[in-house]
């Protein structure tokens, strides 16, 4: 037993000394940094950088007559909904299943994004009823606008396409 009494002391010893120099670690890792006054610190003087070679171009935008592209101006989410007339058969309703888009708020605002339709181009023609609302439960909507009997969508005289803009 007297052994054991004997281990204990070095045991203490060595866990003081242990306890010791982590406190002078943390002690010296948190000493504040002396700032060097402004007129020390060197000064390189460079030429500055070339211009880089690779001009960014935007993309050119395509346009289809008798399409539609569309802007959201808004800070709102929009569903777009088109009833399109239909000119080759007629039927009971007079109209196509409606289709949609979803824009983000503020999709689209610069040049407006073209509207297309899974089996290919979108050709609005006169007739056809657009109407959007905001997805955001705020009861906003616009429209409804009938391609060539309202104020909106608008012809473009360029590209005789279609523009919708919502705006706030």
């Amino acid at each position: 037993m007297a052994g054991r009494f004997k281990f204990i002391p070095g045991l203490l010893i060595l866990l003081a000394g242990i306890a010791s120099a982590l406190v002078f670690l943390q002690l010296l890792l948190h000493r504040p940094v002396e700032e060097l006054p402004l007129d020390t610190v060197p000064v390189v003087e460079s030429e500055p950088l070339p211009a880089p070679s690779l001009a960014v171009k935007p993309a050119p935008v395509s346009s289809i007559p008798g399409g539609l592209r569309v802007g959201n101006r808004t800070t709102y989410p929009i569903r777009l909904v088109l009833l399109s007339h239909q000119q080759q058969a007629v039927t009971a309703k007079g109209y196509e299943e409606p289709v949609h888009w979803d824009f983000a708020p503020m999709e689209g605002s610069t040049e407006g994004l073209m509207m297309s339709l899974p089996e290919g181009n979108l050709q609005l023609q006169p007739g056809d009823v657009l109407v959007g609302f905001a997805l955001d439960g705020s009861k906003r909507y616009w429209g409804p606008f009938v391609v060539g009997q309202t104020q909106w969508p608008q012809r473009q005289g360029q590209t005789q396409e279609w523009q919708l803009d919502f705006k706030e």
